[in-house]
C-alpha cells in the first residue's frame, strides 16, 4: 500500500471488508477482548496511514485521481457538443457526469474482457502475444464463479468483493481509459481463488475412479501454457528491445572505443542517457565518482573522454572523433559512409555511428537477425562478436 501501484485509496475498503468478513464468520466474534485488540490495532494502523498521507503532502498523487475538475473530461464534453445538432438531449446525455461515468464503465469493461484478461494483457507491460492468465484459466474462473456461488454463497461474495476493490485503484485514476496492470495489482489474487476453487470441484465432480486422471490431465494442460509463456517470454520477448535496450547497445558500442578516442554522443534527454550508460558501462566508482558528480552539477554531461550533448543536427563531425547520433534527433548528419545501431525485432535505426573505428575491419551484417540466447549477454561479449552482432552496415 505504500508503493507506486497506487493501492492506499483501497486500504480502508479491505479493512472494512476483512473486519466484516471476521466478524461474521468466525464464532469467537463475541469475544470481547479479541474484539479489542482488533480495534485497537486498526486504529493505530489507520491513524499511522492518515499521518504519511498527511506527511507526505504532494508527493500522495491525490490529484491524479479522476474528478469532474479534469480538462480531458471538459474537452470531450465540448467537443462532443460542438459536433452534435443542438437539442437538450444533447445537453443531458452529455455532460460531465455521463462523461465520467462512461470513462469509468470503459474501463471496468476493459480490464474484465478476455482479450486483457486470456489473449494481450496490457500495453505497457504486456507480452502482445499473452494474457496475464493461461487460457485454460478462463473454463476454470467460470466453473469457479458458478460453484462457489452455489456451495458457499457468502464467502463468494466477498471474493467477489475484494475483486471488484481490487479494480478501485485502476478505475479512478486519471481520464485515461488504456490499461494499466500495477494498478490492478490487488485484483488478481482474487481471481486465482476463484480459478483454484474451479479446479478443485472440476475434479470433484468426476467420480473417485477418474479423479487421478483428470487431475493428470488438468496438470498437463498447465504445464503445455507454461512452457508456451516461457517461449514467448525467453524466445520472443527478448528481441523487442523493451525500454532501454538500445541505450544498452550504444553503452558497449562505446565501451569498445581506444582508450584515447573521443566519443560525441548526440541525444535529446542527455541527462537520462548519461546516467544509463553509467549505470550499464559501469562507470561509477570510487575514482570516477567526483567527476561524475561534477559533470552533473555543472551540467557538463562527460565522463573520461566520452561527452554527450544535446541533439545537433548542424553538426561538424571532427576526424579524430567517434560520433553517435540518436534518430530522436530529428535530422540526421549528410554523410556517405557510417554505421547503424538497430531495433532487434523490425532492424529500426535508433543510432548512426560516423568515424567508426571500433568495427570497421569486422564482417558486419547488413540486418540484425539469427539471435541466440547468448547474444543477449552484451557486457561480457569480445569487441569483434559485439560488432558482428549488433553493428550494421
Amino acid at each position: 500500500f505504500y508503493s507506486y501501484i497506487g493501492t492506499k485509496i483501497i486500504l480502508l475498503p479491505i479493512i472494512f471488508v476483512t473486519g466484516m468478513y471476521i466478524w461474521r464468520e468466525f464464532p469467537d466474534r463475541q469475544n470481547k477482548k479479541n474484539l479489542r485488540i482488533f480495534v485497537c490495532a486498526i486504529t493505530i494502523f489507520l491513524g499511522f496511514f492518515i499521518y504519511t498521507l498527511f506527511a507526505a503532502g504532494s508527493a500522495t498523487r491525490i490529484s491524479e485521481i479522476v474528478s469532474l475538475r479534469d480538462p480531458v473530461i471538459s474537452h470531450a464534453v465540448d467537443t462532443i457538443r460542438k459536433v452534435s445538432i443542438r437539442s437538450p438531449l444533447v445537453d443531458l446525455y452529455v455532460n460531465k457526469y455521463t462523461i465520467l461515468a462512461t470513462i469509468i464503465l470503459t474501463k471496468l469493461s476493459r480490464i474484465f474482457s478476455s482479450d486483457y484478461l486470456f489473449a494481450y494483457g496490457d500495453q505497457f507491460f504486456s507480452l502482445n502475444t499473452h494474457g496475464l492468465f493461461y487460457f485454460v484459466d478462463a473454463f476454470f474462473l467460470l466453473v469457479g464463479l458458478v460453484t462457489m456461488f452455489c456451495i458457499h454463497k457468502r464467502k463468494m461474495v466477498y471474493v467477489a468483493l475484494f475483486t471488484a476493490i481490487g479494480s478501485i485503484p485502476h478505475l479512478v485514476h486519471g481520464a485515461s481509459t488504456e490499461d494499466f496492470t500495477p494498478h490492478l495489482v490487488m485484483m488478481f489474487p482474487f481471481l486465482m481463488i476463484f480459478i483454484g476453487f474451479g479446479i478443485y470441484e472440476t475434479v470433484r465432480m468426476v467420480l473417485p475412479k477418474f479423479r487421478t486422471y483428470l487431475l493428470f490431465a488438468v496438470i498437463s494442460i498447465y504445464c503445455i501454457s507454461l512452457g508456451n509463456f516461457l517461449q514467448i517470454y525467453w524466445f520472443q520477448n527478448s528481441l523487442s528491445g523493451q525500454f532501454d535496450f538500445p541505450v544498452r547497445i550504444m553503452s558497449k558500442y562505446i565501451q569498445i572505443q581506444e582508450a584515447n578516442r573521443n566519443v560525441y554522443v548526440f541525444v535529446p534527454r542527455t541527462t537520462d542517457i548519461y546516467k544509463k550508460y553509467l549505470f550499464y558501462s559501469n562507470s561509477v566508482n570510487k575514482k570516477t565518482l567526483p567527476s561524475v558528480q561534477a559533470s552533473l552539477a555543472t551540467n557538463t554531461i562527460q565522463i573520461a573522454n566520452v561527452s554527450f550533448l544535446g541533439c545537433n543536427a548542424q553538426l561538424v563531425i571532427p576526424d579524430n572523433t567517434t560520433v553517435v547520433y540518436n534518430s530522436e534527433c530529428g535530422s540526421l548528419p549528410v554523410s556517405d559512409s557510417f554505421l547503424k545501431l538497430t531495433r532487434l525485432k523490425d532492424g529500426g535505426q535508433e543510432f548512426r555511428i560516423y568515424n567508426d573505428i571500433a568495427c570497421k575491419d569486422y564482417h558486419l551484417k547488413p540486418y540484425p537477425g539469427n539471435f541466440a540466447m547468448k547474444d543477449l549477454s552484451i557486457e561480457a561479449m569480445e569487441r569483434q562478436v559485439f560488432c558482428e552482432t549488433y553493428v550494421i552496415q
